[in-house]
C-alpha cells in the first residue's frame, strides 16, 4: 500500500451541550474530506455528562474512525482553553479549528493544503458562507482583505476562524489562546499574529459554512461579549498607540476612530481621537479646522 505523503492536519472541534444535528453534520463533513491525512480532536467544555456520553458514543460508533479523539475539560473553561487543549494534544503539521455548528465543503482541506504546503509563516483562509437561523439563504464572506491590508483586523472582526488553515508552528512561536478571554480569544490571537508578520492567503471559493443562531454564547451572553470586546480594544490601543500615531496618516486615524464610533465603542474612539490631538498639540503643529470638526463631532458622543 502506497504511503500517504501528505502532511497531517489536525481539526479541533469545540463542543458544549451542543445541538446534536449540527454536531453530527460537522463531524460528517470532516470525516468525508477529500484530503485524507487528518485527525479529529473533539474538546468538550464540561457539558452535561449524559449529553457528552451519548454524543461521544454515537459519534465513535457511527464513524468508527480511529482518528477521532475526545477530550473533556474538568470544568467549564471557555473556548480559548478548549482550543489550547486541542492544540497541545494535536500531532498535525497544520491546525484547523471549528465549532460544532460549522461544517466543511468536501474539498476544503485539500484546496487549502495545496497552497499552504509551499508557503512559510502563512495562514490560508477561504471564503465563508454564513447562514442565519431560520433563513434559507447564505451570505458569502470573502477574506482577501486580510492579505491586502496588514492591519485589516483593526477594521473588521466579522469572520470565522474555522476558515483558517494554520501551521502549528505559529502557535509555538506566537503562543496559545488567552484562556482568560471568553469572547475575544480569537481577536487577541489574530492581532498577535500580525506582530510576527504572519501573512494571509485566501482561496477564493466558499469552502467553510458557519451558522448564526440563538444558542451561541455570543448571542446568549451578548452584553458580556460586548463588554469584553470594548475592554480588549481599549487595552490594545493603549498598548500600540505609538505605532498608530507614527505610522498612520491623519485620514487613516480618522477612519479608525469613526469605525469604532460606528460599532458603538465610543470610549475607544475618544481615546484614539484625544491621543491624535495631543500629538499635534505637543508638537505645536497646525490642525485644520475642518479636520478638528470631524474629529470632535464624529467621536465625542
Amino acid at each position: 500500500m502506497k504511503k500517504n505523503k501528505n502532511d497531517l492536519i489536525s481539526v479541533i472541534i469545540t463542543i458544549y451541550n451542543s445541538k446534536f444535528d449540527y454536531f453530527d453534520e460537522c463531524v460528517a463533513s470532516i470525516v468525508s474530506q477529500s484530503y485524507k491525512s487528518i485527525e479529529i480532536i473533539i474538546v468538550d467544555d464540561f457539558s452535561n455528562y449524559k449529553i457528552f456520553k451519548k454524543q461521544k458514543e454515537y459519534i465513535l460508533k457511527k464513524y468508527g474512525n480511529k482518528k477521532i479523539k475526545f477530550i473533556r475539560n474538568k470544568k467549564n473553561s471557555g473556548v480559548g482553553f478548549s482550543l489550547n487543549q486541542g492544540i497541545k494534544s494535536s500531532k498535525g503539521k497544520y491546525i484547523n479549528w471549528c465549532s460544532y455548528d460549522d461544517y466543511f465543503h468536501i474539498d476544503k482541506l485539500r484546496l487549502q493544503y495545496q497552497k499552504i504546503k509551499y508557503l512559510k509563516n502563512t495562514i490560508v483562509t477561504c471564503d465563508t458562507l454564513i447562514n442565519y437561523e431560520n433563513l434559507k439563504f447564505f451570505r458569502r464572506q470573502n477574506y482577501n482583505f486580510l492579505q491586502n491590508n496588514k492591519d485589516a483586523l483593526i477594521f473588521k472582526d466579522k469572520f470565522s476562524g474555522g476558515s483558517f488553515l494554520i501551521p502549528k508552528s505559529l502557535f509555538n512561536e506566537c503562543g496559545l489562546f488567552d484562556p482568560t478571554l471568553r469572547f475575544v480569544q480569537d481577536y487577541d490571537m489574530w492581532l498577535r499574529w500580525y506582530n510576527y508578520n504572519v501573512r494571509f492567503v485566501n482561496v477564493n471559493k466558499p469552502l467553510f459554512y458557519t451558522r448564526i443562531h440563538s444558542n451561541q454564547d455570543t448571542n446568549k451572553k451578548f452584553n458580556l461579549a460586548v463588554k469584553e470586546k470594548k475592554k480588549f480594544y481599549m487595552r490594545f490601543f493603549k498598548k500600540y498607540l505609538s505605532y498608530f500615531l507614527n505610522f498612520y496618516s491623519n485620514k487613516e486615524i480618522l477612519l479608525i476612530a469613526n469605525y469604532y464610533v460606528y460599532r458603538d465603542y465610543k470610549k475607544v474612539a475618544n481615546f484614539i481621537k484625544l491621543a491624535f490631538i495631543n500629538k499635534f498639540l505637543k508638537k505645536k503643529k497646525y490642525i485644520s479646522g475642518y479636520f478638528m470638526f470631524f474629529m470632535f463631532n464624529l467621536t465625542f458622543i
